[in-house]
């Protein structure tokens, strides 16, 4: 066991403890814990994370199912003592609570040498001054209810505004999946804390949801790099949306456009982290299907007509249309980029016309055939996501083979 501490030295310790959070709040307290018991320590409130000293990879501040529970327990309620076998030290773990509810815990790790029963005595006070605290002093506990509430379309209380810059960026980051140590949102978070402090606002939407966060002006633009890159050197893939800048009483409209940039970035896949609102071009047209703006009538209206055809055929006619709009409309370019000749494009552009009832000598349905055809390889790629298979054989599909019907000039060029 650890040292024991006689009633005098306990008390001594207690008012040490009591002094260091009154001066530090948490942040002196887990050092009074580090300098004295000779073990790291760290506080979870709400999606706060602290840690005396700093936490790593080696240990995420968790936990983990490497940890197993010592026998015999403590007799103090809200207190458990564990031993992690993957770095050979002992953990005593307390329940912070506030009204019954379990708002937070308490950690102290070591190696060497298990916990007391004084130093058990010790966690449990600090638990007990961690649920004294008011969930409006918490950083992360007001952020979070105002982030979220306004990323679900609720507009905030003008009251919670000021915990925000006055103007800044809404930034939305989404994790990439199976990339990465899955520590979840609670190292990641330390992370941000300890590299960015107050300068940023921030929450996750769920234990595994999307990184939420407004970024003040001026110097907010460099957030969303500076946040990808700590991310990336910590193994975690991830894509950013940005949003324009916007006072905060806007906040809404600022998350929903990081949200849409994220969303867009996801599917583009074209390499890069961070994606602006304002750079996305004509893809911030692009919206969901669960919206029933004409655009998204027209595009499923499109995706039901290609579904006609086999779904080699549907492939090749999407590369198609996408490829074409691309190069301006040049049968030439076009048939270069795809390796096919002119004519092979120019006869499937005839089909793609009379399937979708557009004829390109009109600048009106040209101009709609640019647009509809640059967002129907997105929509495409964001229904296969949905997990619906638009290549699915359906009822009435004409049957596989050329789409050209000209021998001279095959499918594949």
């Amino acid at each position: 066991m650890g040292c024991d501490l006689d009633a005098k030295e306990l008390t001594r310790f207690i008012g040490a403890l009591r002094a260091a959070f009154s001066e530090r709040r948490v942040k002196g307290l887990l050092a009074e814990y580090a300098g004295q018991l000779g073990c790291r320590a760290v506080a979870v409130l709400g999606q706060d994370v602290y840690a005396c000293p700093p936490l790593d990879h080696s240990w995420t501040g968790s936990i983990s199912e490497g940890c197993h529970k010592l026998p015999g327990g403590s007799e103090l309620e809200g207190l458990c003592r564990y031993f992690d076998t993957g770095r050979q030290e002992y953990l005593l773990w307390g329940r912070v609570n506030r009204g019954g509810v379990t708002v937070g815990e308490l950690i102290l790790s070591r190696g060497g040498q298990d916990f007391s029963t004084w130093e058990e005595i010790l966690v449990e006070y600090g638990c007990a001054l961690c649920a004294g605290l008011e969930q409006e002093g918490l950083r992360s506990a007001g952020a979070h209810r105002l982030l979220c509430s306004a990323y679900e379309g609720r507009e905030p209380a003008e009251e919670s505004l000021p915990r925000l810059p006055e103007r800044g960026r809404a930034v939305v980051l989404r994790l990439e999946a199976g990339r990465g140590p899955a520590e979840g949102s609670r190292f990641l978070g330390y992370l941000i804390h300890r590299e960015f402090g107050s300068r940023l606002c921030f929450a996750f939407a769920q234990p595994d949801g999307p990184l939420l966060a407004f970024a003040g002006e001026p110097g907010g633009e460099a957030v969303p790099g500076e946040l990808a890159a700590l991310l990336e050197q910590n193994g975690r893939g991830c894509t950013v949306g940005v949003s324009e800048v916007y006072p905060r009483g806007e906040l809404c409209a600022a998350l929903e456009e990081a949200r849409h940039a994220a969303s867009i970035g996801a599917l583009l896949a074209d390499g890069k982290k961070v994606y602006h609102y304002g750079s996305l071009g004509i893809y911030r047209l692009f919206s969901y299907p669960d919206n029933g703006w004409p655009i998204n009538r027209m595009l499923a209206a499109m995706t039901r007509e290609l579904n006609r055809f086999h779904p080699e055929k549907r492939a090749v006619l999407a590369d198609t249309i996408a490829a074409f709009v691309e190069n301006n409309f040049s049968y030439t370019k076009t048939g270069d980029q795809l390796y096919t000749h002119p004519n092979t494009i120019r006869y499937r552009v005839q089909i793609l016309e009379k399937l979708w009832r557009y004829d390109l000598t009109n600048e009106e349905d040209k101009l709609l055939f640019r647009v509809l055809g640059k967002l129907l390889p997105l929509w495409m790629r964001y229904m296969e996501q949905l997990g619906v298979d638009i290549y699915a054989d359906a009822p009435g599909q004409e049957p596989a083979g050329k789409i050209d019907g000209d021998k001279k000039y095959p499918v594949g060029g």
